[in-house]
């Protein structure tokens, strides 16, 4: 099964890093291919969210369910969209008050029959590259925090 584990270590709170992956809305604005964004649900520990993403044409949308542990811990689980299976989690680990490691890990399998040789190269890429969007929107937010 293709696995996603991505980990770096910012100069940035805990708290601003997990803020910055739960505002699912602005997700459009500086996640690469991420076309457009909805949440479907939010309650006090959970959101469900849509994520449409595109690619030379080709749109896919996909739902999750997304347990929240707040600043620490979102645990994703597949609603719908074009994946026999999709699990993971984001971890925010605080280092300092203003340093933390974020980890993306993700498992996942294609159900598109035909596309799946050719998508699932794509959306691997796509997921290895969210934490460093993540990290660079933080970078362009927080960089008058860090004096």
């Amino acid at each position: 099964m293709p696995t996603v584990h991505q980990s770096v270590i910012v100069p940035h709170s805990q708290q601003a890093m997990y803020e910055l992956v739960d505002d699912i809305l602005k997700y459009p604005e500086f996640v690469h291919w991420c076309a457009s964004s909805r949440e479907i649900a939010r309650g006090p520990d959970s959101v469900e969210a849509a994520l449409t993403f595109e690619f030379h044409g080709i749109e896919h949308t996909f739902s999750t369910h997304n347990t929240l542990k707040p600043y620490e811990r979102m645990d994703i689980a597949l609603i719908d969209g074009p994946f026999d299976y999709l699990t993971g989690h984001w971890l925010f680990k605080m280092l300092d008050s203003q340093m933390c490691e974020v980890v993306l890990n993700l498992e996942y399998a294609f159900n598109i029959p035909g596309l799946s040789v050719v998508f699932e190269p794509v959306f691997a890429q796509m997921a290895h590259s969210w934490v460093e969007a993540f990290c660079h929107r933080a970078d362009a937010l927080y960089e008058d925090d860090s004096d």
